[in-house]
């Protein structure tokens, strides 16, 4: 099987999505307006502190706080409610391409020869189709529904920041290579968790079919014991490296990016502080609340992003392995030959073997239309490996068999 490049899966992907686009534009715009709300929010509170709360409030400042509370309330009833339709839409396009996918690769499978289910067990073919698919759904809720959700609603939150406070904005700047270092070095890890938890939950899936097929022989022969701890010994691995991977979202992931965002906020209080003490620039209690509900916002999503990027990174994994599945060659198709079936067969000079010595050598007859052939031999003397080849299930590694003039 060929590695494919990433940029080969990517283009997949997103041949994949835009098959999807509809559900996705829709998402991306209730995710957008989401996004608008989530700004205006904050600057009611700002416009409420440095307008109308003070020391002697009259019945019209009373009602004008009423209803800017009011207009909150509805301004947060309303982000919710976009939010959920966004994730919505995006959950919806993530299952349309996980349902496409799975399609694809089981028309894809149909189509391989025999010699590949010989090959590889049951159970990991059929983790392939399953496990690796929902994989890939779960990576495109995560893409659409977290990542894009949050990456939308940071740049927005952060333009906006720019233009209401400039100087606090670019100073928060300063924190980004720290907040890369932390991506990269969780994504790094996690991936080469997930890789091992990908290996062993395929292994366990194929021994946990093999066991079942033949579990009359296990209890003939009173290996249930045996079997168990092998079982165990990878079931227990698994578990390791889970929890290796908890610790790591634990501490790398929650407690670093909880340490960054304590460190915008005081970035954002120093620039604030200054203005205050130096009369530099204009600072208010109101833009000091938005400013850190903006910064808040930002860095609680860029963690958002940094801990779905590690799950999207194992769902990439399995995504390139279903494009490597469906890169694979086909078995020609003999439906696309125009066979007569009444027509006499003829072997001539085959040669096939299943590894590398021969089993079948340098055979040759001619069966003729209208006639009956017996073939007689010990168990393993290739009477089915002849009617396998003849069915096109494996092909010769010389000579050629035909019906009538068509091989």
């Amino acid at each position: 099987m060929n590695n494919l490049s990433k940029k080969e899966s990517y283009n997949r992907l997103k041949n994949y999505a835009l098959n999807e686009k509809k559900y996705l534009f829709i998402g991306f715009i209730f995710s957008f307006f989401r996004t608008i709300l989530e700004i205006i929010g904050p600057m009611i509170i700002a416009y409420l502190i440095n307008n109308v709360l003070k020391n002697k409030m009259t019945d019209k400042d009373v009602k004008l706080i009423s209803l800017l509370l009011t207009l909150y309330f509805i301004v947060f009833i309303v982000t919710g409610i976009l939010l959920n339709r966004s994730r919505v839409y995006f959950q919806i396009s993530a299952n349309k391409i996980a349902s496409r996918v799975q399609k694809d690769v089981y028309d894809k499978v149909s189509t391989f020869p025999i010699s590949y289910f010989d090959n590889l067990p049951s159970g990991k073919i059929a983790s392939r189709i399953t496990n690796d698919t929902n994989k890939l759904k779960t990576m495109f809720q995560l893409l659409f529904s977290d990542i894009i959700n949050s990456l939308i609603l940071i740049i927005g939150l952060y333009i906006t920041l720019l233009f209401t406070d400039t100087i606090a904005a670019l100073m928060l700047l300063i924190l980004m290579p720290i907040v890369y270092i932390i991506f990269k070095t969780y994504l790094n890890k996690t991936y080469a968790y997930t890789k091992e938890i990908k290996i062993y939950t395929a292994d366990i899936n194929a021994k946990i079919n093999e066991y079942i097929q033949n579990m009359e022989i296990i209890q003939v022969f009173n290996r249930e014991g045996f079997i168990f701890n092998k079982f165990d010994k990878i079931n227990k691995k698994i578990y390791d490296i889970n929890i290796e991977l908890s610790k790591l979202r634990s501490y790398s992931g929650y407690r670093a990016m909880d340490i960054i965002q304590f460190l915008a906020i005081i970035i954002v209080l120093i620039y604030f502080g200054l203005g205050s003490i130096t009369k530099v620039y204009l600072v208010t209690v109101g833009s000091l609340y938005m400013a850190i509900d903006y910064t808040t916002k930002i860095f609680n999503n860029i963690n958002t992003i940094i801990m779905r990027f590690g799950d999207v990174e194992d769902a990439y994994s399995s995504a390139n392995h279903i494009f490597e599945l469906l890169e694979m060659e086909s078995m020609e198709k003999l439906e696309e030959k125009n066979i007569d079936l009444k027509s006499d067969i003829n072997f001539d000079n085959i040669y096939f073997s299943y590894s590398k010595e021969d089993v079948i050598k340098g055979l040759s007859f001619k069966a003729k239309i209208g006639s009956s052939i017996a073939f007689v031999g010990q168990t393993g003397s290739g009477k089915s490996t002849l009617i396998n080849l003849l069915l096109n299930f494996y092909s010769p590694r010389k000579g050629k068999i035909t019906i009538g003039d068509v091989d």
